[in-house]
C-alpha cells in the first residue's frame, strides 16, 4: 500500500531522495495535523527525542485515546532543535489545534517551547517539506499505542510490533 515503484510516472531520473520520502509520506496518510514544536533553550537531539516521544504517548493515550500514525523529523537548524511532524488520527476523533498544544506545553514546563499547528492541507505539500527535510537526521513514520485494553493484555500493541 505504501510502496513506491521507482517506474511510476511521477518519477523521474531528477526526482531525488528527499523528494521520495516526502511522496512516501503524503501517500503514507490520512493525515489531520501539521506541526513543529520547538524547545525553549539548548537540548541535545537525545533529551528532544525523549521529550517527543513522551508528547506523543500522553497524546495518544490520554487526548486522542486511540492510535495514531506519526511522521516526523528533527531538525537541527543552527543547533535550534525541533521537530516537524504529521498527524494522522483515526476516524472518527477529533482533538483541536488547542489541545495539541497544550499536550506539548504541559510535557516539560520550561522546555518545551512555541507551536505552529495547522490543519493538514494536501495541496500545501507538507509532507513533501517534511521529506525535504530529512537530511541528514532521517525521517521516521510511526505508530504511537494508545495503550488500550486490547493491546495491554496482549504481547505488545495490536496495530504495530514497534509502536510507541
Amino acid at each position: 500500500m505504501h510502496q513506491i515503484a521507482w517506474d511510476s510516472p511521477n518519477t523521474n531520473p531528477d526526482h531525488d531522495l528527499r523528494g521520495v520520502w516526502g511522496e512516501f509520506m503524503h501517500e503514507s496518510g490520512p493525515w489531520n495535523w501539521w506541526a513543529t514544536f520547538t524547545f525553549q533553550g539548548p537540548v541535545t537531539p537525545s533529551r528532544a527525542l525523549d521529550v517527543f516521544r513522551e508528547y506523543a504517548r500522553k497524546l495518544a493515550q490520554k487526548v486522542v485515546r486511540a492510535h495514531l500514525n506519526l511522521a516526523w523529523v528533527l531538525d537541527g537548524n543552527g543547533g535550534h532543535w525541533h521537530f516537524h511532524a504529521l498527524l494522522g488520527l483515526p476516524g472518527g476523533f477529533s482533538v483541536t489545534a488547542r489541545d495539541l498544544e497544550s499536550t506539548w506545553t504541559g510535557i516539560a514546563p520550561g522546555l518545551s517551547g512555541f507551536t505552529h499547528i495547522r490543519e493538514y492541507d494536501e495541496s500545501k505539500r507538507a509532507a513533501f517539506y517534511l521529506g525535504q527535510k530529512s537530511d541528514p537526521y532521517g525521517i521516521s513514520l510511526d505508530v504511537v499505542c494508545s495503550r488500550c485494553p486490547r493491546c495491554r493484555r496482549g504481547k505488545g500493541c495490536m496495530k504495530s510490533r514497534h509502536a510507541w
